[in-house]
């Protein structure tokens, strides 16, 4: 729980996790353990203190907090303050353990939080009253681009057209699109049929006042080589 908010999770994985636990419940009971919770927030401890009281028997036995506080830190106690870890790790010992736990296995790529990854999101402020544009290109046609869209507050538009090589009327080929903050992580694909230009619209153009930021990420490969593309993506305002 390192760098864990209250406030900053998204409500679908809440949501997932939740329904996820009912069921294995359900059709796995003989593989439920005991959760525990390492490097929690001193905040965590007080509402989970104040909360226990409430929670029936079965859900407290189930659940630990665990005295470790900050094996995700460079230069702190490793994951042997961890009683549970090291009660877990047997005799293999802490290689078996990921480093981000205080151990010395190297963290799997799908673990690492975005922006220790190579294709993290990138973080754009549209003004009040403008657009952002990215462009694209496209080598050639069969494509297809794949996108996440993550906003801080509030909302933006976004819209997507390819220019075809050559000239020719533009073809959209994604629709004018309200991404919103209080739906997380947003994603989505469409397919590039031709060589050209891909144009993605960001659009703010009708707030009056508000700026807004989001992290976005767009990557163009050719699905059917199973091969991605290098492509060079660049940024410019068009204010309106």
């Amino acid at each position: 729980m390192a760098g864990y908010s209250m406030f900053g999770g998204d409500s679908r994985f809440y949501k997932a996790l939740g329904e996820s636990s009912k069921k294995s419940a359900e059709y796995y009971p003989q593989l439920l353990g005991k959760t525990v919770l390492i490097n929690t927030p001193s905040f965590m401890r007080v509402v989970w203190s104040a909360f226990s009281v409430f929670m029936p028997k079965s859900a407290l036995e189930k659940t630990t907090i665990c005295p470790a506080t900050g094996t995700s830190l460079p230069h702190t106690p490793d994951a042997s303050t961890c009683p549970f870890i090291m009660r877990w790790c047997g005799k293999a010992g802490l290689s078996s353990v990921p480093d981000f736990l205080g151990g010395t296995m190297p963290c799997p790529d799908e673990l690492k939080p975005r922006n220790e990854c190579s294709n993290s999101l990138q973080k754009v402020t549209v003004s009040a009253r403008s657009c952002e544009k990215l462009e694209i290109e496209v080598p050639a046609g069969g494509f297809t681009a794949k996108w996440e869209v993550l906003v801080e507050d509030y909302g933006v538009g976004m819209s997507a057209m390819l220019l075809p090589e050559g000239g020719g009327d533009p073809i959209p080929v994604m629709d004018m699109e309200k991404i919103k903050s209080e739906s997380g992580l947003a994603a989505g694909s469409f397919a590039l049929p031709k060589k050209g230009t891909l144009v993605v619209t960001f659009d703010n153009s009708y707030s009056l006042l508000r700026s807004k930021t989001f992290n976005y990420k767009i990557d163009v490969s050719d699905d059917k080589a199973a091969m991605a593309s290098g492509v060079t993506a660049r940024l410019s305002g068009l204010s309106l």
